[in-house]
């Protein structure tokens, strides 16, 4: 009984999608275990199936990846050539904590699952310089103003972005943007996966 259990575990493919879920966020084990609080070898386990992982430790994996429990169990949809997301069809993405950062995710392409980027609009709220929070991540970003006006840090530099202005960086150097006007600055960012 425990094999057949065994089986349709790993038919359900969760550590395949938890695997995913931590690349498409640049995450390591090591970070997922330090938020989580599960150690690299049992996760490695559960991604690769050779351990179940219960409930109660589902729920950390998803707090980690800061998505709903549910992701792991979704079939997964084929792909169409075309993926349209109408604007009444936009979902709110938990990418980055929004009460800590100040930034909110919208999708704009969350129907398609294999992706090589992954756009979204995101609102900044106005926050203080020291309040700013730094990121990196592998891979690379372009952020495009279309809304107010935004600061973009690296370590080293500032720069200040009016609709209309964009910039492309290699998104393993620590980066952080914020809001500099009243109300919300509005951006499209596209990050690759």
């Amino acid at each position: 009984m425990a094999d057949e259990l065994r089986e349709e575990v790993i038919k359900l493919g969760i550590g395949n999608k938890i695997r995913e879920l931590r690349k498409k966020r640049g995450m390591t084990l090591a970070r997922l275990g330090k938020l989580s609080g599960l150690s690299v070898g049992f996760l490695s386990q559960v991604e690769t199936g050779a351990a179940m992982a219960p409930l109660t430790t589902l729920l950390a994996i998803a707090r980690a990846l800061e998505v709903k429990m549910e992701a792991f169990f979704k079939e997964e949809q084929p792909d169409e050539n075309v993926s349209v997301v109408k604007k009444a069809d936009h979902v709110t993405v938990k990418r980055r904590r929004h009460n800590e950062v100040g930034y909110l995710y919208r999708s704009l392409a969350h129907r398609r699952s294999n992706k090589k980027m992954e756009p979204f609009l995101v609102e900044f709220e106005p926050r203080k310089k020291e309040q700013m929070k730094f990121f990196d991540h592998p891979g690379e970003e372009f952020i495009y103003v279309i809304e107010g006006v935004i600061e973009f840090r690296t370590e080293k530099e500032a720069y200040v972005l009016e609709a209309g202005d964009s910039v492309y960086f290699n998104s393993d150097i620590p980066h952080a943007a914020r809001g500099l006007e009243p109300g919300k600055s509005k951006a499209v960012i596209i990050v690759t996966t």
